[in-house]
């Protein structure tokens, strides 16, 4: 939880904007992470499916399905 600070204090605005920076990069860092592991997924996923493709006695996936909407 961010902690208050007084804005007629310089030091502490610092602290503060640089305790946000912080936190600011950690995302950035985290929601990078998600959507490389995302792509992976879906790389992972679309390969799946070419694979069944291929496979005459495997169920296809329906066009109405939420797996369907992540190759394409």
């Amino acid at each position: 939880m961010a902690q208050p600070y007084r804005p007629d204090d310089r030091s502490e605005c610092v602290l503060a904007f640089e305790a946000l920076e912080g936190a600011l990069r950690c995302l950035k860092d985290d929601i990078a992470r998600t959507e490389r592991r995302c792509q992976e997924v879906r790389r992972a996923y679309r390969q799946l499916i070419e694979v069944a493709a291929s496979d005459a006695e495997l169920p296809r996936v329906e066009p109405d399905s939420r797996l369907y909407r992540l190759t394409h």
